[in-house]
């Protein structure tokens, strides 16, 4: 299950032969996964044939939770993960050729209820860049 949550507020302002935008946006991602690969059991088969036919060669019953608990929902994945942004911009117009637009974007991703994995933790990491500019012109 995947619940998706979004924002986003935007304002503009006009000086001239500019238009300055100015915003934020905001996304949150809640992510419930529950697999569970065999847990109430498993059919095996020799053939193809044989499962066409019906015929098990071996079935394996489980219980899930039975020794470690009864919650189930204990294996799932859980976990959510917000992003902000921010972004100021930019259109020019120049003359009535041409127009300009330029601006920055800075973004802020936050993992929320993660589960920590020690290889992963241990990894070596990209270095993260959260903001980014943008530029374009247009001839007419």
């Amino acid at each position: 299950m995947v619940d998706t949550t979004t924002g986003f507020l935007a304002g503009n302002l006009f000086v001239g032969d500019h238009t300055f935008k100015f915003g934020a946006d905001f996304k949150r991602t809640d992510t419930f996964n529950l697999f569970l690969e065999s847990a109430f059991g498993r059919y095996e088969f020799n053939t193809v044939a044989d499962l066409e036919a019906g015929r098990v060669a071996r079935y394996t019953l489980r219980f899930p939770g039975a020794g470690a608990g009864t919650d189930v929902n204990a294996a799932a994945a859980d976990w959510s993960l917000d992003s902000i942004g921010l972004f100021a911009q930019d259109t020019w117009i120049v003359n009535s050729n041409l127009t300009v637009n330029y601006g920055l974007r800075y973004d802020v991703p936050k993992l929320m209820r993660c589960l920590t994995l020690t290889r992963y933790s241990q990894a070596p990491h990209f270095r993260q860049r959260p903001a980014a500019c943008a530029r374009s012109a247009a001839w007419a």
